[in-house]
């Protein structure tokens, strides 16, 4: 979904301040449903997790997410710098000393060619948590622990698209 309103900004389908919120709004409702219909894949919360913390900062920086600069060019993506200088794609920008949240926005050096934010990490280990999980659970005839589809998972859809209403409301 992300991908999908970065291109169509990209293109200049649409604007950052319309493509980033409307991406993360249509993530979210796609992650609830996601929660709501597999209450037994304990490992999609901490998916929901980082997409929350990732959702945090981005709204915290009127749609953006902060990378730094210095990691960019550490881990050689040194063409992308004027990119997020310009914020011409709807995610990213640079990390600036007036950045909100610096400590969870794209920071951490991951491998060649990825600077990445803790949410990030809680995204990777929770699709890593799916894989073996799903894994464990086909193996299994009857499953004993149940996450309940309680108001927890609606709560959760509620404010981050309450969260992501406002900075695509504040674009307009």
């Amino acid at each position: 979904m992300d991908g999908g309103t970065a291109y169509a900004t990209y293109r200049g389908l649409l604007s950052p301040e319309v493509g980033g919120p409307l991406g993360k709004i249509g993530a979210s409702l796609l992650l609830a449903y996601g929660l709501w219909r597999n209450p037994h894949l304990k490992s999609l919360w901490a998916i929901w997790l980082g997409f929350f913390l990732n959702s945090l900062v981005i709204a915290a920086n009127q749609g953006h997410m902060p990378v730094s600069l210095p990691e960019v060019h550490a881990v050689g993506l040194k063409g992308s710098a004027a990119l997020l200088a310009h914020e011409s794609d709807a995610i990213h920008s640079l990390l600036l000393p007036s950045s909100k949240l610096w400590f969870l926005a794209d920071i951490i050096p991951l491998g060649p060619q990825h600077v990445v934010s803790l949410g990030d990490l809680f995204i990777l280990l929770g699709l890593a948590g799916v894989i073996v999980e799903g894994g464990w659970q086909a193996a299994e005839t009857q499953r004993t622990w149940k996450v309940p589809r309680t108001w927890l998972t609606l709560l959760l859809a509620a404010l981050s698209a309450l969260l992501w209403g406002g900075v695509l409301l504040r674009a307009v």
